[in-house]
């Protein structure tokens, strides 16, 4: 009864898995070909099966990545792209300083496009590509808003009141970390709680490296403090949320947990932790602690939220849903205002 029943059980998630997959009919090209795109975003398209006509790139040569995608021509030059009426769909994760022109060209040619971020370097520009982008497919590759765990803080983040973000990495010395970086932890408070005003912020500088505090109120009555830097390690980084909502305390460190920690009861509005001895308790809501078990949900691609946004673009592309927004470009304005007003006084 029990192995009838086991097996049963593996058939529904075997069929589930296999509906939620197809093919792509349409062709591809991809431009750019550094470590992030080579160890993220290539084995999640060979994944899908992408036909990818074209990987474009300035000098790199073409040796190896002709075994994943043996059909593919390795180009120098934009214009192929452009020109060729069969493309689709492009991937762009070049140089953060190139994008900007590279969107500009896809843009004009009528190319749906996924790219990593930063689409540009600032605001000025961002306005334009929105302007350039009217009913274009335009996905930016901000993958934690794509976090499978976002489902669980969403319900539970309804009576939030203030929270504190520490966004703490090694020191960023090869471009811009407020475009490049801090852009993650921007966007991600206006994800989660919406637009902002800043109330007041200040930087601090050590050698190459950069730690910007900000306090924040939302317009739906949440402050918030949020630490960015790059003085902290690689080897260990901080992305953590601590939210203090109405009847807990809900703790997220993307991209391994979100658990809350109940607010103890009051009698005669005394705490009660303080009349007798309680446990402190916890509701893991989201965890990767049982990464033994070889599951696709728990793969690293699939829990970073690169699974789920490479995969959003594909099917809109591919026609296969209409529920999504297809240009995240507008929603970053607010992102790059607030990026502005912290570089004023750096």
């Amino acid at each position: 009864m029990a192995h009838a029943l086991f097996t049963k059980l593996n058939q529904i998630r075997k069929k589930k898995y296999f509906d939620s997959l197809f093919k792509p009919r349409k062709k591809y090209a991809f431009i750019g070909v550094g470590i992030h795109s080579l160890t993220n975003l290539y084995p999640l398209l060979h994944y899908f099966g992408v036909d990818l006509k074209y990987i474009c790139t300035e000098k790199s040569s073409w040796e190896k990545m002709n075994y994943f995608f043996p059909a593919s021509r390795l180009i120098h030059s934009l214009k192929d792209i452009t020109a060729d009426e069969e493309i689709e769909g492009v991937f762009v994760s070049a140089s953060p300083q190139s994008h900007y022109n590279i969107l500009i060209e896809l843009f004009k040619s009528g190319k749906r496009v996924f790219v990593e971020k930063p689409p540009c370097s600032n605001l000025s520009e961002l306005s334009n590509l929105v302007n350039l982008s009217k009913n274009n497919v335009c996905k930016v590759g901000l993958q934690r808003k794509y976090w499978p765990g976002n489902e669980l803080v969403h319900k539970n983040i309804q009576s939030a009141k203030t929270y504190i973000y520490q966004f703490h990495f090694g020191p960023y010395l090869h471009g811009d970390p407020f475009t490049e970086l801090f852009i993650h932890a921007l966007h991600y408070c206006i994800h989660l709680f919406g637009e902002y005003a800043i109330s007041s912020f200040s930087h601090k500088k050590n050698n190459k490296s950069i730690t910007t505090q900000i306090h924040v109120e939302h317009k739906k009555g949440i402050s918030g403090l949020i630490e960015l830097s790059t003085d902290f390690s690689w080897t260990a980084p901080t992305d953590h949320l601590s939210v203090n909502c109405e009847g807990e305390i809900l703790e997220i460190g993307y991209p391994a947990f979100v658990k809350g920690y109940p607010k103890p009861r009051r009698l005669f509005n005394i705490p009660a932790e303080r009349l007798l001895h309680q446990p402190v308790l916890s509701k893991e809501y989201f965890s990767i602690q049982n990464l033994i078990i070889p599951a696709v949900e728990l793969n690293t691609l699939m829990l970073q939220g690169f699974y789920n946004e490479i995969n959003t673009f594909i099917k809109i592309t591919e026609n296969k849903i209409s529920d999504q927004p297809i240009n995240d470009l507008p929603e970053l304005i607010e992102v790059y205002r607030v990026i502005e007003e912290l570089k004023k006084n750096i």
